[in-house]
């Protein structure tokens, strides 16, 4: 296979615990890295995340995506930070996939856009964090499966108004 425009790889605790090594030759091969903030912290040894990004640079990825939970996510690049909030919610019903969700959410943006990585990136994280509320919103996929592209962009608008100054 040819090389992709973008490749994208989200890791675990797990593999951090149990393949360090294949992690840190997958890292020399990938552009975009997301994981969580203890992820980060583990990896690196750093309490910084931002410090921590930083590091996972210097590994190879140009991307580097910590995710923070209800705090959203922090994106790290050769352009600077940029910062996507989680989506307010009145009420979390189990959180139990939202990373994935996020991550899912972000890579369906990415895959259907054209154009400069990173401001599709920054944009394919307001969508990665409404996809992981509605994620949030019900126990396994009870939720996440009987959202609309609607539902989504409604969301998203929303979010967008939110954040504006």
């Amino acid at each position: 296979m040819r090389r992709p425009r973008l490749i994208v790889a989200d890791t675990m605790d797990l593999w951090l615990n149990i393949a360090l090594k294949d992690l840190l030759k997958l890292l020399r091969r990938i552009d975009v890295f997301v994981l969580n903030d203890s992820e980060a912290r583990q990896l690196t040894k750093e309490d910084n995340v931002i410090k921590a990004a930083e590091k996972i640079h210097r590994l190879g990825p140009k991307y580097v995506i910590v995710k923070k939970g209800e705090h959203g996510a922090i994106l790290s690049s050769t352009g600077g930070l940029f910062v996507a909030p989680a989506f307010p919610l009145n009420e979390v019903v189990d959180p139990t996939g939202a990373g994935d969700s996020f991550v899912g959410g972000l890579i369906g943006y990415l895959a259907s856009r054209k154009g400069p990585i990173e401001s599709n990136l920054k944009r394919g994280m307001i969508y990665g964090s409404v996809v992981a509320s509605f994620c949030c919103q019900g126990f396994g996929l009870s939720r996440t499966t009987k959202v609309t592209r609607a539902a989504i962009e409604q969301r998203v608008r929303e979010l967008e108004k939110i954040i504006r100054f």
